[in-house]
């Protein structure tokens, strides 16, 4: 292969990576647009994987329909952005917008920021509450098989009295792909599944680590399960879990009709070109696949996973993790316990390129297994089982 030919092979993969199924340009919030939501028979989301398909033919409404509505927040003489109670001033949050979803009494607040869409509050008459750490709801590009995980605080009131705090973790994964059977028969293809998993807890500052905040109860998890279709900019359907005790407590299903999405801006939606080199999974998989192959080594970690060391492992006393970035980042390290409860999370934002070390002490912990889980910039890139003797 000769010099122009590599360069040509690079431009390629370039072009590949820097569209994903869902992206900024097709699938961000965009004011003005609407949406109506309909409650339907509940229906199981299934196994993840590639070409499903899922059919709701035979579900049917259960709720009448309601609309949901994308708005902006008020800004007064364009420098304080005036969103429920709070006030933000413009010039402190560069590259920043801001979005207000009206959905049933509710209204949720949003902002988009470094390609990622966040719920940072939502008030009715009953509940007020302010993410003092946002809430991650989608990352840019998202591909089939990618997975992001981010932690979350929140602050809030219930009935004007009692008081809400709660922290934990969202993680995403775009898990499965195919064609969809809406209950009015039409077949949406391709379709890309999006789970979320949302740990809620009661937490507490931790002493085991000064710059860890560690959960005495895990109240509960929410599975949300959303189904994007190619040329519409938010889901077709929805499924959500909430599970306690690793029980199923509830569980229930929404259709968006995709002939009522009403946009403001339909050339972003309908971009034939970039959509279409977004939504070929199969060829994008593929070449993905191809890619990791390319950087495999004999044992089938990938490069991202060869920059972390662990050890010891077994441990009775401490455990060291050696990392090196080729970027700034924000590293996040967190353990879990056997039934998925959070131990302890720590979190760094580096500012440059280089190695790294943690110490975490492990003589108070309970004996027994543990997950270890280390994301760089939201994205899941290191996870190891450590043993405490």
């Amino acid at each position: 292969m000769n010099l122009n030919q590599k360069i040509l092979s690079l431009l390629s993969l370039i072009t590949i990576s820097s569209y994903g199924q869902l992206d900024k340009s097709h699938n961000r919030i965009c004011i003005g647009d609407s949406l109506i939501k309909q409650q339907i028979e509940y229906v199981d989301p299934g196994k993840p994987g590639k070409n499903i398909t899922w059919d709701l033919s035979q579900a049917q409404v259960i709720r009448e329909e309601y609309p949901i509505i994308y708005s902006s927040p008020k800004l007064i003489e364009d420098s304080i952005y005036v969103i429920g109670n709070d006030t933000i001033l413009k010039r402190y949050v560069p590259n920043t917008e801001y979005y207000i979803k009206k959905e049933y009494g509710t209204m949720y607040y949003y902002q988009f920021k470094n390609d990622t869409i966040s719920l940072i509050g939502h008030e009715n008459p009953t509940v007020r509450l302010r993410y003092t750490e946002p809430l991650m709801e989608c990352v840019f590009p998202l591909n089939y098989n990618d997975e992001f995980l981010s932690p979350y605080l929140l602050e809030g009131v219930y009935s004007n009295s009692s008081k809400i705090l709660s922290s934990g973790n969202i993680k995403i994964k775009a898990d499965a792909y195919g064609k969809i059977i809406l209950p009015e028969g039409d077949t949406i293809s391709p379709v890309l599944r999006v789970k979320t998993t949302q740990t809620i807890c009661r937490s507490m500052r931790s002493s085991i680590y000064k710059d860890s905040i560690r959960p005495n109860v895990q109240d509960k998890v929410i599975e949300t399960y959303k189904w994007y279709a190619k040329g519409y900019r938010y889901p077709v359907f929805e499924t959500v879990h909430n599970i306690i005790n690793d029980t199923l407590f509830f569980g229930t299903s929404f259709l968006f009709p995709p002939r009522q999405h009403t946009y403001t801006n339909i050339k972003d939606i309908t971009r034939s070109d970039s959509l279409n080199r977004s939504w070929d999974i199969d060829k994008k998989n593929k070449s993905k696949n191809k890619d990791s192959e390319t950087y495999q080594d004999g044992i089938g970690r990938d490069m991202s996973e060869r920059n972390y060391e662990v050890f010891p492992n077994p441990t009775d006393s401490y455990l060291n993790i050696k990392y090196a970035i080729t970027k700034p980042s924000r590293i996040n390290i967190s353990l879990y316990t056997e039934d998925g409860r959070l131990a302890l999370k720590i979190e760094k934002d580096l500012s440059a390129s280089g190695s790294y070390s943690e110490i975490i002490d492990f003589r108070d912990f309970i004996k027994g297994n543990y997950l270890l889980q280390i994301t760089e910039n939201k994205r899941i890139i290191f996870s190891k089982k450590v043993i405490k003797k």
